[in-house]
């Protein structure tokens, strides 16, 4: 996919790992490219169970599945963010040549509050 299909901007927060209490930490935001796309899908999580998408977002970078978007500029990003979405499944496609590949992501409505940011 051409970057220049990413016109919209997403603030990204990268699965950093764990606690000790098994809740998902994430890395601070950074702002990112993307084209985001309301749309449902189902696809199978990481332990195999059917899972209904309501998001697909389409992006420059390899993204970490359990990471978290939110769609708007960082500069804009409220004090208590809603409308998160969790990354449920990764994909990267390359093209005929093997050169250049379309990264696109299935994404789930995620909890109105961020994890502990590491």
């Amino acid at each position: 996919m051409e970057t220049s299909e990413l016109n919209q901007k997403a603030v990204l927060y990268v699965l950093a790992g764990r606690d000790n209490y098994g809740k998902a930490t994430v890395n601070a935001g950074i702002e990112i490219s993307v084209r985001w796309e309301n749309k449902q899908a189902e696809v199978l999580d990481s332990q195999g169970t059917l899972v209904g998408t309501d998001t697909v977002v389409y992006v420059d970078r390899d993204v970490t599945i359990g990471s978290v978007l939110w769609l708007g500029k960082l500069i804009n990003l409220p004090s208590v963010p809603t409308e998160l979405k969790e990354v449920i499944s990764y994909q990267k496609i390359p093209d005929v040549k093997n050169r250049a590949f379309r990264r696109k992501l299935l994404c789930m409505k995620y909890s109105d509050s961020l994890p502990t940011i590491a």
